[in-house]
């Protein structure tokens, strides 16, 4: 797997500039760097935030996707909304990354955005967003913990 021993965590706050790109964490930059050369695959499928994966684990997901079978509807729509929000990138030489006008309409990404590291991408909110999503999940954080048990976690 391309992507052993590398983690992506933390949250960081950021502004992105006029032109919609977003200077990444020196932490993130590195990671990105190591295993992609920069290389990203950006998408909005859900539409709450754009998700940032390294191009080479995006390309590990498209293996796995193309063994589903054609017939498969879920298989098909991830692909159909991945294709639709998705776009190649890289960072420029200065760290940025551009988030297409299109990824950050969808997600409500105006400027000030906090990046989430989710273990093997990253997940790029609006600030009052996420802070909104937070403060209805943490009253439900007790099942959380009992589902995670569960599981080991």
């Amino acid at each position: 797997m391309a992507m052993a021993g590398m983690v992506f965590r933390g949250s960081f706050e950021h502004t992105l500039d006029a032109k919609g790109r977003l200077a990444m964490p020196a932490r993130f930059r590195d990671l990105f760097a190591q295993p992609a050369g920069g290389e990203l695959y950006l998408t909005c499928m859900e539409g709450s935030h754009v998700r940032l994966y390294p191009l080479s684990l995006w390309e590990e997901l498209e293996a796995k996707l193309a063994l589903q079978p054609f017939t498969e509807e879920s298989s098909d729509q991830y692909l159909l909304l991945a294709a639709y929000y998705g776009q190649e990138a890289t960072l420029d030489g200065a760290g940025r990354l551009l988030i297409p006008a299109k990824l950050r309409e969808r997600a409500g990404i105006d400027k000030d955005v906090t990046l989430l590291g989710k273990i093997r991408h990253i997940e790029v909110w609006d600030r009052c967003r996420l802070a909104a999503q937070v403060a209805e999940i943490e009253p439900t954080l007790r099942n959380v913990r009992q589902h995670l048990s569960t599981l080991g976690i």
